[in-house]
């Protein structure tokens, strides 16, 4: 059986603003870096239920949100791609249900159980929305602050 780790290994840099995906409790949860900090550390914020929270974090327990998701096993379905410290599993069969936790089967044979409402980073296999080269999300906060020359 796969568990759902928590990973370990040095994550990449970030920048203020930056989407990113944040564990806590063994649940990703998705935040905004709000500030980087020497030492590995980063600002983020994010929402806690329907309360925001903002928490200075070391750097491992952050990740970058650009091309991927975050879904409960509810919403895994055959052939998604659960993100792992360690590399990718893809999921073989639609999740059950086993003593209040979902089992997960994956292709290689292992499978996860998670908590009911956890939620597991998943590639997402969607085709980005770009303006001219430039995500979607970025050229609306570009225009919405009307740092584009017009």
């Amino acid at each position: 059986m796969t568990a759902i780790r928590t990973p370990f290994a040095a994550a990449a840099p970030f920048a203020a603003q930056q989407p990113v995906h944040l564990n806590v409790g063994s649940t990703w949860l998705p935040a905004t870096v709000t500030e980087v900090l020497t030492g590995g550390r980063v600002t983020v914020r994010y929402l806690f239920g329907t309360i925001p929270m903002t928490a200075t974090v070391a750097g491992w327990l952050v990740r970058a949100a650009d091309g991927y998701e975050l879904r409960t096993a509810a919403m895994l379905a055959s052939g998604a791609e659960v993100v792992f410290a360690d590399g990718i599993q893809t999921v073989a069969a639609a999740p059950w249900m086993n003593r209040g936790q979902w089992v997960v089967p994956f292709t290689n044979g292992e499978s996860s159980r998670l908590r009911p409402h956890a939620r597991v980073r998943v590639v997402d296999d969607r085709a980005a929305v770009t303006v001219d080269g430039m995500p979607l999300v970025q050229a609306l906060d570009m225009l919405n602050t009307e740092q584009v020359d017009r």
